[in-house]
C-alpha cells in the first residue's frame, strides 16, 4: 500500500489515472470529484459543481490530461481544466 485518499464524505463510485500518471481523480456520492498527486497522495483540488444529493459515478481525463470530464445523477457532464478546477 502506498497511499489511502481520504477526503470525500460518501462512497467512492469512480476513479481514473490522467494519461501522464500523475494524477488521480476519484468521484463520490458526495457530489465532489477530487484531483490527487500521485507522488504525495496530497488532495490538490475539490471539483464542486454537480447537484449536492447526486453521485458522481464516472470521470474521463482527455488524452492530454488537461481537461477532465465528470458524468453524474444529475444528469450533467462537467468538463474541468485540470490545471486550475
Amino acid at each position: 500500500l502506498v497511499y489511502t485518499l481520504r477526503g470525500h464524505r460518501g462512497c467512492v463510485f469512480c476513479v481514473r489515472f490522467s494519461p501522464d500518471g500523475l494524477l488521480v481523480a476519484t468521484g463520490s456520492q458526495d457530489s465532489c470529484v477530487r484531483l490527487w498527486e500521485v507522488s504525495t497522495g496530497s488532495c490538490l483540488a475539490e471539483l464542486h459543481g454537480h447537484s449536492l444529493t447526486m453521485k458522481v459515478h464516472c470521470l474521463a481525463f482527455s488524452p492530454a490530461g488537461t481537461m477532465l470530464a465528470s458524468g453524474s445523477d444529475d444528469g450533467t457532464v462537467r468538463l474541468w481544466k485540470v490545471s486550475t478546477g
